[in-house]
């Protein structure tokens, strides 16, 4: 059965590289030989590593100390991005399949492909209509699957961009944000490989954080410790160091010491153990930012000022080199 997505014309920026936090540079601790001549994507199932070969539509499974386990092969796909959903493999196939018409312009269409596993054959697809008219076969870069969406990055001229679809309400809709290829979600937020030597993220407040990586990549997985990353010049599949990368995990694991008085009235005082400090940011229950404050510069204690705010309950965000901290204040004026 295809499902075909209806195109929205809706430009969402989603993933903006406005005041990002450096994080540091993410080496690789482990490695081994693709199965495949031409790799591209990669995706974890919890157990082991799928690959995907782009020029012959095959897609591995591997054993995270590269055996190769099992590979499926689609007829006449151009495999790129790859996602496991709820134990389905999901693969992006970067070949056009058709066009469709829309206010008298040629509009070219892709697929996303749900497969079985045993098989290899294609379970069910979604057709994907292409957000401009001349996007070509190879364009469709990234996969990945958020909070029943798939978001899918393409090259769009500029740079690379995301699509997202939604499979309950069936809509596409265009979210511009550029140079991203290989994307993976973990929690709440998409990761991407951007410019091919960083690894990205959001948390949807403008700020991002960003990790280096000391080899080119192509797409990204997370195994709940450590990024894997395709190195597609080399044929390699690369573990990363391990590293934290959960907002939550960060925001519980907060070195802050004391905040106070909270409520506030003219400032806050913010004390914690020696850090460096990028910004501080103030936001409002509604996720609009209200105040920014930079530092960057190591410290353990400053204040905010806070006279300037209405009455009310914000979220106070300190941007660190290793972390975001989250705290919910409250605002008292007596004016």
């Amino acid at each position: 059965m295809k499902t075909k997505i209806t195109i929205t014309l809706v430009t969402i920026f989603f993933l903006t590289f406005n005041g990002y936090s450096q994080l540091d540079t993410l080496y690789s601790v482990f490695e081994f030989e693709s199965p495949s001549e031409n790799d591209w994507g990669i995706t974890y199932d919890g157990t082991d590593l799928w690959i995907s070969d782009v020029d012959i539509g095959t897609v591995y499974k591997t054993s995270t100390t590269g055996i190769v386990l099992d590979s499926i092969t689609i007829q006449g796909a151009m495999t790129k991005g790859i996602e496991v959903v709820n134990d389905t493999l999901w693969v992006l196939n970067s070949n056009i399949i058709g066009d469709t018409i829309i206010n008298d312009l040629s509009y070219p269409l892709f697929s996303l492909y749900q497969i079985d596993d045993l098989s290899g054959l294609i379970h069910d697809s979604i057709i994907i209509v292409s957000p401009y008219t001349n996007l070509q076969s190879g364009d469709l870069w990234g996969l990945c699957y958020n909070s029943s969406k798939f978001y899918i990055s393409f090259d769009g001229g500029y740079g690379p961009c995301l699509i997202e679809i939604d499979i309950i309400n069936n809509t596409q809709k265009h979210l511009c944000c550029t140079h991203l290829s290989g994307l993976t979600s973990i929690e709440d937020s998409i990761w991407a490989i951007h410019y091919g030597k960083t690894i990205a993220t959001t948390d949807k407040h403008e700020t991002f954080f960003e990790y280096k990586i000391n080899i080119y990549a192509s797409d990204l997985v997370y195994d709940g410790s450590s990024f894997w990353v395709v190195n597609m010049n080399s044929n390699k599949i690369h573990q990363l160091e391990p590293v934290v990368v959960s907002l939550n995990e960060a925001i519980q694991t907060s070195s802050i010491t004391k905040i106070y008085p909270n409520p506030a009235s003219d400032y806050l005082q913010i004390k914690m153990d020696p850090i460096y400090v990028n910004n501080i940011e103030l936001y409002d229950m509604q996720g609009y930012k209200k105040k920014t404050t930079i530092l960057n510069k190591k410290t353990s204690e400053f204040q905010l000022d806070v006279s300037d705010v209405k009455n009310g309950i914000y979220i106070l965000k300190i941007n660190t080199e290793i972390r975001l901290f989250e705290e919910k204040i409250i605002i008292n004026n007596n004016r």
